[in-house]
């Protein structure tokens, strides 16, 4: 490898650390906005904002209060997924048929 190549190798390496950094910034800025009822999930679900197309599904509904582990499978498991896939892997249909059942059983942003 000649220099010039490994030049080029950490000018990618470290796009890439910056682009994910980015957008694990953007994803904590959401969480805090759904922690203070701001931004529900569902409204995720639906828009799925392209900093959280490569997050599990398990890491969006946990954000939820009232849904655990147990809660979160069963939501999953009725649309045919699992808690692993990411929010890009699920269809739209099925995403947003998990967004209604969240605002069905009441878990959207509390008024603040």
């Amino acid at each position: 490898m000649t220099i010039q190549e490994h030049n080029q190798l950490n000018a990618q390496r470290m796009k890439a650390l910056l682009r994910g950094n980015e957008i694990r910034t953007k994803r904590a800025q959401d969480k805090a906005r759904v922690a203070h009822g701001q931004l529900s999930a569902a409204e995720i679900l639906r828009h799925l904002p392209q900093h959280w197309k490569s997050a599990k599904l398990v890491d969006l509904l946990l954000l939820v209060p009232k849904v655990g582990q147990v809660k979160a499978r069963r939501m999953a498991e009725a649309q045919g997924v699992t808690l692993r896939h990411h929010l890009d892997q699920i269809t739209l249909a099925q995403r947003r048929r998990i967004a209604e059942e969240l605002e069905a059983k009441g878990w959207t942003p509390r008024e603040v």
